[in-house]
């Protein structure tokens, strides 16, 4: 979960106490932006790092706005390995000697030397030495790859400065009369 709330309020109010609500109606609208262009950043950080469609990451995002704060949240579980690179991508008629290669994170795939590949396109291993049971591979959830210490701080960072920057903007915007 990653917030945003507005600083440095007392110099804000000075510069648009001559409107009443002005305030209120700059600082809701630049948290909105600000979320929104923080879920596009969230989206672009995973997308740089992991070998994820973007959308699978983004149908996750919730965002969520209160008065003049707001907050973009994650839910969801880990993903199927299927999601992420693997190789082959569809079902050979002879297994692959060397398994299944998986590439979770850019730059550093594995062979999965007991893995195979369902028709669905799923990664499946056994468990023990029997045919059944088998276990669906999966990588990283969502939330997991948004928390990471290589994403979440330079989002976090990011939204900040969007946040000055569009509420700048809304002010002027309110100030010069166009909203």
């Amino acid at each position: 979960m990653i917030t945003v709330e507005p600083v440095n309020l007392e110099l804000i109010e000075r510069q648009l106490s001559t409107i009443p609500g002005a305030v209120e109606k700059a600082t809701k609208r630049s948290v909105k932006r600000t979320l929104q262009g923080g879920k596009q950043d969230i989206s672009r950080k995973i997308r740089a790092r992991y070998t994820i469609k973007t959308s699978e990451v983004t149908k996750t995002l919730k965002v969520t706005s209160s008065g003049m704060t707001g907050e973009i949240t994650s839910n969801g579980g880990r993903n199927p390995l299927k999601l992420f690179k693997i190789s082959p991508r569809k079902r050979p008629k002879i297994p692959p000697a060397g398994g299944v290669r998986a590439v979770v994170v850019k730059g550093q795939g594995d062979a999965l030397k007991h893995a195979f590949l369902q028709k669905n396109g799923g990664v499946y291993e056994r468990v023990g030495s029997s045919r059944f049971p088998i276990r669906a591979l999966t990588g990283p959830s969502a939330p997991g790859m948004i928390g990471n210490e290589n994403v979440a701080p330079e989002v976090v960072a990011k939204m900040q400065e969007r946040l000055g920057i569009n509420f700048a903007h809304e002010a002027n915007a309110i100030l010069g009369g166009f909203a």
